[in-house]
């Protein structure tokens, strides 16, 4: 799978379909959270980014991916947490308080927006029906866990309301892609609060729909603060323990700036 079909949806367009309902999601952090990853075997510090500091370009970036086929278009988008942190802590019309209440509601899940068609010899996309999405759909975890998308019943009603609004404004801005894009929510949180599926430690999970299959691979670089080389000075991956250029262990610092005519 590649991105040669991504289709880009501004937070923008997100924030105003929640502030519509009065819901909103988690507020700007204020300072970076140091997570280490618990699957490597070599343990690897991260750096979280403050939701405020994340590029919502690169994040959306990093969770579309599309099936590259002229004769087909599908799109799977994975909306996680920091999305909706992200998109928030960037408007100043969100308070923390209500942001702190969605953000423990959405939290358990693992929420991803679909889309499946095939083009006809006119060009013209025919839709999969969304039962046929639903019964194919499907997550399998690094750990080897299966997921199946929730019944809309067994999921927390404001969530349900959040994508049910979400819908016809989609819908009204996208036409026909809009109108057929559908949104699936799986149970994410494993025993102890642990989650299957974070974009903070290292790990993946495989995607299917109607035949296709998607792997998205975690730590996600966009919601990491970058890495420094002390040796080369390159900028570079917060999931990065080594440069990959000259194999010197990075730092968080960046490094100090050489005195002119040193």
């Amino acid at each position: 799978m590649n991105n040669g079909r991504r289709f880009t949806v501004r937070a923008a367009v997100v924030g105003a379909v929640l502030l519509s309902v009065g819901l909103v999601a988690v507020a700007q952090t204020t300072s970076s959270k140091v997570v280490t990853d618990p699957l490597s075997k070599q343990a690897i510090e991260y750096k979280l980014r403050p939701a405020g500091e994340i590029d919502l370009d690169a994040l959306i970036g990093d969770t579309q991916q599309s099936v590259s086929d002229p004769n087909k278009l599908s799109l799977v988008w994975w909306m996680p947490i920091e999305f909706w942190q992200a998109s928030f802590a960037q408007d100043n019309t969100i308070t923390a308080e209500y942001a702190a209440e969605l953000s423990g509601i959405l939290r358990p899940y693992l929420i991803v927006a679909v889309v499946d068609s095939k083009i006809s010899p006119f060009g013209n996309p025919r839709y999969t029906p969304e039962p046929m999405i639903r019964r194919s759909l499907s997550i399998k975890t690094s750990a080897g866990k299966v997921l199946k998308p929730m019944k809309d019943v067994d999921v927390d009603p404001d969530v349900r309301s959040l994508l049910n609004t979400m819908k016809p404004v989609f819908a009204q801005l996208l036409g026909g892609l809009g109108q057929n894009m559908h949104f699936y929510v799986f149970e994410n949180e494993a025993a102890g609060g642990r989650l299957h599926v974070t974009p903070s430690q290292s790990g993946s999970f495989k995607l299917n729909m109607v035949g296709a299959r998607y792997e998205f691979k975690t730590p996600l670089h966009s919601v990491l603060v970058p890495k420094h080389c002390p040796h080369c000075k390159r900028e570079l991956s917060g999931a990065y323990k080594f440069c990959p250029y000259d194999a010197n262990k990075l730092s968080f610092d960046k490094p100090k700036a050489q005195p002119a005519g040193g």
